[in-house]
């Protein structure tokens, strides 16, 4: 029971387009949040008894009030870190049980962080890919007079244009879109086929988020 008790708790973005990356994640018990912008560092984690904020050279821990920096800043934040992956991976792997959600690049870049403090986004791109998102978690039923929430997934693909599948994890139509600037998305099923059946890529991250959206077009 505790596998779905994740699922339901954990919740996590992924965005990157090889110049910035963003990366939320919601255990239920760990807040994190690691963005690289413009060669910027921030880096945000909050639990009980823990609100820390890390900009690539000093840990400012706001719950005890105090700045570290250098290498001893970067062992204090992997100290939490290693903690709090803990619960994030336990939180994305029953998720990829539960509903086939492509979680290794999320994993990647949690493993390649804790290691180095720090990311390259270009890093986390696929051959002919410059723009991806990878999204799970919950929203609020728009047919539901109670409000009731229920489970999703988003994945963006882009390259000269962008695919975009939403998924959602009950009795809810999914939706599979294309987009030639990446913000306007119409629907259209048989072009996300054709592209995504286009998709050659080496990296077992990417080879697992093509699976997963070629099997929630079959279902």
């Amino acid at each position: 029971m505790r596998d779905l008790a994740w699922v339901n708790e954990t919740s996590f973005t992924l965005f990157c387009d090889g110049s910035s990356l963003l990366f939320n994640c919601n255990t239920g018990r760990f807040i994190i949040e690691i963005r690289k912008e413009k060669n910027k560092l921030s880096v945000f984690i909050f639990s009980n008894g823990v609100r820390m904020t890390f900009d690539g050279s000093r840990l400012f821990d706001m719950h005890n009030l105090k700045v570290m920096k250098g290498d001893d800043g970067k062992e204090e934040l992997r100290k939490i870190l290693r903690e709090a992956s803990v619960d994030l991976k336990d939180g994305v792997s029953s998720i990829n049980n539960y509903y086939g959600v492509p979680v290794k690049l999320i994993e990647k870049v949690v493993d390649e962080f804790l290691e180095s403090c720090d990311v390259d986004p270009a890093k986390y791109l696929g051959f002919n890919t410059n723009k991806l998102k990878i999204s799970y978690g919950k929203e609020f039923s728009k047919d539901s007079a109670t409000f009731e929430s229920k489970n999703f997934a988003e994945i963006v693909l882009g390259n000269g244009g962008c695919i975009k599948a939403k998924v959602y994890f009950d009795s809810s139509k999914p939706s599979f879109m294309i987009s030639e600037d990446c913000e306007n998305f119409t629907e259209n099923r048989l072009e996300f086929e054709e592209k995504i059946n286009n998709v050659n890529t080496l990296m077992e991250e990417y080879k697992e988020i093509i699976e997963s959206l070629k099997k929630w077009l079959k279902e």
